[in-house]
């Protein structure tokens, strides 16, 4: 009886140790922060070709990653359109047929309205610094952009070198009455109204349609950033470029916000704690990229001229009605138009002041 009694009183102890035990594992959850081991693979459209600046910025940053993570994020970064087409690149992320993208903003119509102050012509915006810094602090300190991208988690916002006008035939172009009767690729948007108010023709034309159109005589002249220029190979069909810093590209890096939102806090922090990181590398390899490029241009023969201070005036002058009839448009969809410009350009010229140089 004794040794049964022991046994039975044992067993007791037993369960009662396994339900401690149980209640202790149910009370100390796992961290989220724990390395699990798991791999979170994230496939990033990238539209553009593989020679782009910003490829190169995004295979960095994807290799950073991998290393920081212990190789549980991988990112991997599918160029030249592999997963659908560029216009269909927002949809498809917040759709979650893709895991996160890089762009142009204003290929979307409609969907960033307050970030189209950026590109407006002839803002004053030195280089891709300026405005990687610009459309950050409108985004960080403003909020003026949160609504229209709530729906994605943002790597970053960022631009390009500045755009320089481009000409087919090499004769030098010193004054607005030299642009009369050209057919000019544009952005698309106000950048039109510019265009047509310098007395050129406005010709609309995808980010990797340049060199067709203008070897098929479609256009003559075109604005484009020095990133396309290159990966376009645009200098074989260009004879002279006025380096005017007439409009800002507006680029956006962004993920699933629901795949974001479940990774584990540490792989969190680190996605976070690039985004710095990425605007610094991509200024650093636009403003290389463009002295590449002026240098392959002037080898070439084609002539780089720096724009003259009253031929700037002139472009200048032309784009401050852009820039009302932009504001009244947006006042009369029912955002502050006044207020965002404002804002845009006192960030513009606080940030031309830190970074100054011109590329």
């Amino acid at each position: 009886m004794k040794r049964t009694k022991l046994i039975a009183i044992l067993a007791l102890v037993l369960i009662a140790a396994m339900l401690l035990a149980g209640c202790s594992n149910g009370a100390q959850k796992p961290s989220s922060s724990t390395d699990d081991n798991k791999v979170y693979t994230f496939k990033i459209d990238y539209p553009n070709p593989e020679n782009s600046g910003a490829y190169i910025a995004l295979t960095e940053w994807s290799q950073m990653l991998k290393e920081q993570s212990n190789g549980r994020l991988d990112m991997q970064i599918c160029a030249n359109g592999q997963l659908g087409s560029i216009k269909d690149c927002v949809s498809n992320c917040v759709g979650g047929l893709t895991d996160g993208f890089w762009s142009a903003m204003t290929i979307y119509a409609g969907l960033y309205r307050p970030a189209e102050a950026l590109t407006l012509p002839m803002m004053g915006v030195h280089n891709a610094d300026v405005a990687s810094a610009t459309l950050t602090a409108m985004l960080e300190q403003t909020d003026y952009y949160t609504e229209s991208l709530s729906n994605l988690y943002v790597v970053t916002l960022h631009s390009a070198t500045t755009m320089p006008i481009g000409f087919k035939d090499s004769t030098p172009v010193t004054s607005m009455a030299d642009l009369k009767g050209l057919n000019m690729r544009v952005t698309g948007g106000f950048n039109s109204n510019w265009v047509t108010a310098i007395g050129a023709n406005p010709i609309n034309a995808g980010s990797n349609e340049g060199y067709e159109y203008l070897e098929k005589g479609i256009i003559n002249s075109y604005l484009y950033d020095w990133d396309k220029i290159q990966s376009g190979a645009l200098l074989e069909q260009t004879g002279y470029i006025v380096d005017a810093h007439c409009c800002a590209s507006e680029l956006l890096f962004c993920l699933n916000k629901d795949k974001y939102d479940a990774l584990p806090d540490d792989l969190k922090a680190i996605i976070d704690g690039s985004q710095q990181w990425f605007r610094d590398r991509i200024g650093q390899i636009y403003a290389e990229q463009r002295d590449e490029m002026v240098a392959k241009a002037e080898a070439a023969g084609i002539t780089v001229a720096p724009i003259s201070d009253e031929f700037n005036a002139e472009l200048t002058a032309a784009a401050e009605e852009v820039w009302a009839a932009w504001i009244q448009e947006m006042n009369e969809a029912g955002y502050d138009g006044q207020g965002i410009f404002d804002k845009t350009r006192e960030f513009i010229e606080y940030y031309n002041g830190v970074y100054n140089y011109y590329n």
